[in-house]
């Protein structure tokens, strides 16, 4: 399921998301006047956790999570408290596919061959075990590639045929939503 997609540069939601207990509680405690706070969590959620987020490069996920609060703009303070957490978790087991699974593989593999590259001393006695290490990072990266590609095309499809239709986080308000 499609929860969230970026359309002309903006993260859109699609209306069925809040009727998900979890991010109904999210919605339901952010008393901001345009739902800033709503808007910020979903927006972490996507991009820390979506496989189709920009920030899918950063194979660690703490790493991860501090490049989206600062480019979300949330501040020092902010934590994930216990109904993000459980957003999260909803959100995680609604898009995690067995191609998402195996990206998450081939990110650990490629990241160790490139943290093995990037710190060997290499010498006589390692030069060949280097240059074996070095020659099958190309098909790691290809095969993650390839896997990144085919798992934003299975939720691209599943939305499809859903026939979703998606729309802004603050298109029509959020008391036409619920």
């Amino acid at each position: 399921m499609r929860l969230f997609n970026r359309r002309d540069y903006k993260l859109t939601v699609d209306p069925l998301v809040f009727t998900i207990k979890s991010f109904k509680k999210l919605d339901a405690r952010d008393r901001t006047v345009n739902k800033t706070q709503l808007e910020k969590e979903l927006s972490f959620i996507y991009f820390v956790y979506d496989p189709r987020s920009d920030l899918q490069f950063i194979v660690d996920e703490q790493d991860r999570i501090e490049k989206a609060k600062e480019i979300i703009g949330l501040d020092g303070k902010f934590k994930i408290d216990a109904d993000l957490q459980k957003a999260i978790d909803v959100y995680l087991s609604m898009t995690e596919t067995s191609a998402s699974l195996l990206i998450k593989d081939l990110k650990v593999g490629v990241e160790k061959l490139r943290n093995y590259l990037r710190d060997a001393n290499v010498d006589d006695d390692t030069f060949d075990k280097y240059t074996k290490a070095l020659k099958e990072l190309i098909p790691l990266s290809q095969k993650l590639s390839e896997t990144e590609r085919t798992v934003i095309k299975e939720v691209e499809e599943i939305s499809n045929a859903r026939g979703d239709r998606a729309m802004t986080i603050l298109d029509g308000g959020f008391d036409n939503i619920l």
